[in-house]
Order: C-alpha cells, then structure tokens, then sequence
C-alpha cells in the first residue's frame, strides 16, 4: 500500500526490516546472493507442489537492467536448477524464433510476443510457462513443446508450440530474469 502511495522511504523500510534488502558491499557479491536466495527460494517453494509444473512457484523474477545481464542470470540460475532435479531429462538445442535455446523439461520460460491464435484464449507477452515435453528436434533445430502456461487471469492452460511455424521474431526466452 505504501508504495501505491508513493511513500517510498516507509515501504523500503518495512522491506529491510524484514531481511527482503540487503546490502552487498560489491557487485559479485551481491549477484551471488541473490542467485542464491532466488534458487533456493525455487526449491523450497516446489518441495510443497509434488508436480512437474512449477509454474506456481513463478511469484519470484529477478530483475535487471540489460538483456545482457538477463541471459548470464538465466544461464546461471538454470545451471543450479537442473543440479537440483528442477529441470530434468534431455537437454534440446532448439532453434527458437531465429536463436538458439537448450530446453529441457521443468525449464521455466517466459513469453516475449503475443501468441493470439494459440491456446483457448491466446498467449500474451510476459505470461510464464513450464515445459513440459519435447519432441525429438528436427535437422534444423525445430521440435514441438508442450507447455503449461500460468496465464495472467491464475488459470493454467496446457499449449503445443511447434517451433518450425514460428521462424522470425522472438518466441519466448528463459524465465527466471
């Protein structure tokens, strides 16, 4: 509420009071931490689902400033997760929207186009996914995905994306920064 007022100060307060903020004394430092408390904040919250679709879990997002910045923090909060057993099973190459992205069941992924035409009511930017099956890739990198999407209203809705339909423009990234 506080911040809805634009009572800065006072909501930031509350945040450090109770540990949310904390202060590194350098850069490394502080990426470490909070790659950390990210993944483990991840595992713990999934302990208590008992499924393959984590999506739930998804009420916590790293934010940063470049998409630079984004893919080193995916590279290695996944890196952590698939020790973990989060994500699990083969790893795929798969040529997404005009790159590349190793996928693998249990990776978290996060829509960066509207998808109108796909699923019951489309899938829109920013909703995120949980991958749940992959097919065997094509020559070209090409393969369909099976994704359980946690779209904006709370509902789950299970979608196939065949990404040889799809070669131009952004599909979809990793999603967790």
């Amino acid at each position: 509420k506080l911040l809805s007022r634009y009572k800065i100060r006072e909501a930031l307060d509350i945040y450090k009071r109770e540990g949310n903020i904390v202060i590194a004394t350098d850069k490394l430092e502080s990426r470490d931490r909070l790659i950390k408390d990210y993944v483990d904040e991840f595992l713990k919250q999934s302990a208590h689902l008992n499924k393959d679709n984590l999506v739930a879990t998804g009420d916590s997002l790293i934010c940063t400033y470049s998409n630079e910045e984004a893919a080193k923090l995916n590279r290695e909060v996944r890196s952590l997760l698939k020790e973990a057993g989060v994500i699990k099973g083969r790893e795929h190459k798969l040529q997404v929207g005009g790159k590349y992205l190793e996928l693998a069941p249990g990776g978290q992924i996060v829509f960066t186009r509207n998808f109108n035409r796909l699923g019951n009511s489309g899938i829109y930017i920013g909703e995120v996914g949980t991958i749940m099956k992959i097919s065997e890739p094509d020559e070209l990198g090409h393969a369909k995905i099976a994704v359980t999407v946690n779209k904006a209203n709370g509902r789950e809705e299970g979608i196939i994306i065949d990404t040889a339909k799809y070669r131009q423009g952004n599909l979809f990234d990793y999603g967790y920064a």
